[in-house]
Parts: C-alpha cells; sequence; structure tokens
C-alpha cells in the first residue's frame, strides 16, 4: 500500500510539476507579449510623435504663406488705393482743363460774334469772379492762363 501511495504522490508530483512547468511557459508566453507590446506602443507613441512634429512644421510654413499673402494683398490694396487716387486727380484735371478749354471757346466765339458777352456770362462762384474773360485775355496775351489771377478764378 505505501507503494502505491508513493506511486500516487510521484504521479501527483509530476502532475504539479507539468502544471507548473505550463504556467511558466504560459507567464513566458505573457511576459513576452507584453515586451512586445510594449514596443508596439513605443513604435505608435514614435510615429505620432513624429506625425505632430510633421504637422506643426506644415502649420508653421502655411501660417508663413498666410502671412506673405496678407502682406501681398496689403500691398495690392495700396497701389489700387494708389492708383484710384492718381486716376481721379489725372480725370479731375482733365475735366477742369476741359471746362477751361470750353469756357475759352466760348469767350472766343463771343469776340467774333460781336465782341461783349452776353448778359450773365461773368458770375461770382465760390472762387471769386468766375465766367468768360475774352477780353482780359485780349489785353494779357498769354501772360495768364486760365486759372486764379490776383484772387480771381477764371474758368
Amino acid at each position: 500500500q505505501l507503494r502505491s501511495v508513493q506511486e500516487e504522490i510521484d504521479s501527483l508530483e509530476e502532475e504539479k510539476e507539468s502544471e507548473l512547468m505550463e504556467a511558466h511557459e504560459e507567464l513566458h508566453c505573457a511576459q513576452e507579449e507584453i515586451v512586445n507590446l510594449r514596443q508596439a506602443a513605443e513604435e505608435a507613441a514614435g510615429e505620432r510623435e513624429n506625425e505632430i512634429a510633421t504637422l506643426q512644421e506644415e502649420l508653421c510654413r502655411i501660417r508663413a504663406e498666410l502671412e506673405h499673402l496678407q502682406q501681398t494683398t496689403l500691398e495690392y490694396e495700396l497701389e489700387i488705393t494708389t492708383l484710384r487716387a492718381e486716376i481721379q486727380m489725372k480725370s479731375e484735371s482733365q475735366q477742369r482743363k476741359n471746362s477751361e478749354e470750353v469756357t475759352q471757346l466760348q469767350g472766343t466765339k463771343q469776340v467774333k460774334d460781336g465782341g461783349i458777352p452776353r448778359r450773365g456770362a461773368v458770375q461770382w462762384g465760390r472762387s471769386g469772379l468766375v465766367g468768360s474773360a475774352w477780353w482780359l485775355d485780349l489785353f494779357m496775351g498769354s501772360w495768364f492762363r486760365w486759372g486764379r489771377v490776383v484772387g480771381f478764378m477764371w474758368e
């Protein structure tokens, strides 16, 4: 009977050793899996950090490009404003010149038609005496062009 108990104990020991070996193998596999998962997590974290760095670089590049475009826009808007003002000034100058030429031609026509301007041709305006000054042009010659002459505005 002792032998059978001894055999049973041996059998149980072998079974327990076998279970213990399986447990050690499972533990070893689990530890390997943990190591592999940690490595994969570190690799994924590294990739994310690289992606974040790349995106930050791209964001900085796009911001710089945006600032450049905004500066260029401001420069173009300033140029457009300047050109509009220049066009406005030239247009106003041309309108004044045309108005002066019309007035001068009207004065020349009056001299040819009888010499004396019609009643009301010379008037007081915002800038002083305005109207046809054909008689002044006759006496002063080319010294005075249409414009300010001693406080008078000749149109």
